[in-house]
């Protein structure tokens, strides 16, 4: 049973072993100026991967889990259906170390040292944070997508007989033309004022 006191905040430091920085916002009353005034209060929290810390979305995959196990008369095809996002989740809720960003619960618990009175409860929220493995599917993605268009173009072009154009030259060259006559016609009205002001000059 836990009787101390739990908040929920972010996580702004990461570079300890077993502890990290927690921030938590409060909103406090300030009779003087009658406003709310945000405060942050920053708690040092023990987070210890080996301890079992709950990721987001383990109790939902335990609920399922004990669900597929109380239908133990379902057909053998519609339990490797429901396996299948079961092992998807527990991938993705995978244990891995706090990153600045993650939203978290702290309880309170016994001093552990000097400065350490809390302990990381549950992970709410992860913060999107750069894998190379997902920038190099990401580059391969575009990659494979943009030789997908230059395929295409080029048997289009085979097809017709003919060299086709690029979507992105076609842009270009269009952007090219309306700003070749944009320029044209500056030069225009720039040559009426200069004759204007000539003649005025010379009467």
């Amino acid at each position: 049973m836990n009787n101390g006191a739990s908040f929920v905040g972010r996580v702004v430091s990461n570079r300890m072993q077993k502890t990290v920085v927690v921030a938590v916002d409060r909103l406090v009353w300030v009779p003087k100026l009658k406003v709310f005034e945000r405060r942050t209060s920053r708690h040092l929290a023990h987070c210890d991967l080996g301890e079992g810390l709950p990721p987001p979305g383990a109790p939902a995959a335990a609920a399922a889990a004990g669900g597929a196990a109380a239908a133990g008369g379902a057909a053998a095809g519609g339990a490797a259906s429901a396996a299948a996002p079961t092992r998807a989740a527990d991938d993705e809720n995978a244990p891995r170390p706090l990153h600045v960003g993650d939203v978290v619960r702290i309880a309170w618990t016994p001093r552990k040292s000097r400065h350490k009175s809390y302990r990381v409860e549950r992970v709410l929220r992860r913060a999107r944070v750069y894998a190379p493995t997902l920038g190099e599917a990401a580059l391969a993605e575009h990659r494979a997508r943009r030789a997908a268009e230059l395929a295409g173009a080029s048997s289009s072009a085979s097809g017709e007989g003919g060299t086709a154009t690029p979507p992105r030259v076609a842009r270009a060259e269009a952007a090219l033309e309306v700003a070749r006559r944009r320029l044209a016609q500056l030069r225009e009205a720039h040559d009426r004022e200069m004759a204007k002001a000539l003649s005025q000059t010379r009467s």
